[in-house]
């Protein structure tokens, strides 16, 4: 207790002469606390400085998205994708070079004013179940049905299809999508995949070929295992084939050739939907034209839930493609398309 007695007076004058230390600062002014305190610093004097910078708060960087990387780019291909699927235009476009207008404005064949027409549709497992009597009710006149894809695949509902469309009193083929490969011997097996599920009769109209893909392969090899599966088809059931394709397929991926049209094979399936004239590759396929034209992908038809292919056909009489016919004719097809002769009664 005396010892903290002692102390007392010596804190007074330490605490004495701290107030009077501040006391002095204090009335000096700012600046002269802030140099007593950073003798080092540089101050600039508030006062000397008329009008200071407004600070600009800046929001924080949003954090950096590393975007994933883009694939290559897919040239869209022209022509359906995968299946041949399809509602209609309120009214069917005419080809004015080839036909004239018909009932309902829809392509009539024959190069000149006609009332025969023939009117069809391309189906697959898109489809679903189908009412083929009431597609044939609705004034559909043949159908061409997805049998095979490449070496592997079946349709599901081909064999169904194929019954009940006939049965409903239709005319019948059916088509193959190719799956090109630089495999050897892929048309080949592709063709006899194709053959071994469409079961096709003598009553049936000519098959076709659907070529949609290029596998890869460039315009020659294309060219040339189209000419393999086609051949094959021909050695095989005595018909030359139908060739499905659309105009930029044809021009960019098998460099506009006309050779198969040249050879032969004149029976051109032509994909170019909602325009009043299609384009025909191949220097007009060889001079020939098309035979069938999908003019569009989006019909509608009774007995078919959803859309659906539309096709036309350039001749008068389907009979006149049949397997049969074709084969007695013992010619590339007794209905050259686009050099079609005056239509006939049916």
């Amino acid at each position: 207790m005396s010892r903290t007695v002692a102390l007392l007076p010596a804190r007074r004058a330490v605490l004495g002469s701290a107030l009077a230390a501040l006391l002095v600062v204090a009335m000096a002014g700012p600046t002269a606390a802030w140099r007593s305190a950073t003798p080092s610093a540089t101050v600039v004097d508030p006062a000397a400085t008329p009008t200071a910078a407004p600070i600009t708060l800046t929001a924080p960087a949003a954090p950096v998205v590393v975007a994933r990387p883009v694939p290559p780019a897919t040239v869209a291909r022209p022509g359906k994708a995968h299946h041949l699927r399809p509602a209609d235009p309120a009214g069917a476009p005419v080809d004015t070079r080839r036909a004239a207008l018909a009932a309902g404005g829809r392509p009539a064949p024959g190069g000149r004013a006609s009332t025969v027409v023939r009117y069809g549709i391309d189906v697959s497992h898109w489809q679903g179940r189908i009412d083929w009597d009431k597609v044939a009710r609705s004034g559909v006149q043949f159908v061409i049905a997805k049998a095979t894809e490449g070496t592997w695949l079946a349709d599901r509902w081909y064999a169904r299809n194929r019954h009940l469309a006939q049965r409903a009193g239709l005319h019948f083929t059916a088509y193959h999508y190719a799956n090109p490969s630089t495999t050897p011997g892929d048309a080949r097996r592709e063709a006899d995949w194709f053959l071994g599920h469409a079961k096709l009769r003598g009553r049936n109209l000519v098959p076709a070929l659907d070529l949609e893909e290029d596998g890869g392969l460039t315009s020659a090899q294309l060219e040339r295992w189209t000419f393999q599966w086609v051949r094959r088809i021909e050695h095989k059931l005595g018909v030359k084939p139908i060739i499905y394709t659309s105009p930029g397929f044809w021009a960019g991926w098998v460099d506009d050739s006309p050779d198969l049209s040249r050879a032969g094979f004149h029976l051109l399936w032509l994909s170019h939907w909602q325009i009043p004239t299609p384009s025909v590759p191949g220097s007009d396929w060889g001079g020939e034209g098309w035979t069938f034209w999908q003019w569009t992908d989006r019909g509608q038809v009774a007995g078919i839930t959803g859309d659906v292919d539309r096709n036309v056909y350039s001749g008068p009489r389907l009979d006149q493609i049949t397997i049969r016919e074709v084969r007695a004719q013992a010619t590339d097809g007794p209905v050259k398309p686009g050099r079609l002769p005056r239509p006939l009664p049916r």
